[in-house]
């Protein structure tokens, strides 16, 4: 078994973040047309004392690991924040995309994009410039 680690100090979730995470999920089932009681669903989501640190994990062709972290559902940036840690899983760098790549492979990027209009599918394809001056290990 492969273990990754990183000093880092645990992030609490706030409760302008609960709020607004209660505020969707409300929104949500009512467009559905039910209701729920606003206690009810509150008490449903039991939100953890700390944020996770992550929440998906990625490798590529050359054995790094892609930790995909967690950020408050209050950041508009669009941007999402990685670790990449070597196949050894020591950590190399932190970086950030402004998207989730579904597949990373051969110095490219593949994401995965959905029209809600039509429902085409595309997949989109994007090139790591410094792809080979990347370190593998530290």
């Amino acid at each position: 078994m492969l273990k990754i680690q990183k000093e880092e100090k645990p992030q609490s979730i706030s409760q302008r973040e609960k709020r607004k995470i209660i505020d969707e999920l409300i929104e949500s089932i009512s467009n559905r047309g039910r209701m729920w009681p606003e206690g009810v669903l509150e008490e449903a989501c039991q939100f953890p004392s700390y944020r996770p640190f992550f929440d998906r994990i990625l490798n590529d062709d050359k054995g790094r690991i892609y930790v995909r972290k967690v950020t408050s559902v209050l950041n508009r940036t669009g941007k999402i924040e990685f670790d990449i840690f070597n196949k050894s899983g020591y950590y190399l760098y932190k970086t950030t995309m402004p998207f989730s790549p579904e597949i990373i492979k051969n110095g490219y990027l593949y994401d995965q994009h959905t029209s809600e209009e039509t429902g085409e599918v595309r997949i989109r394809r994007y090139k790591v410039k410094n792809w080979n001056q990347l370190k593998e290990r530290i």
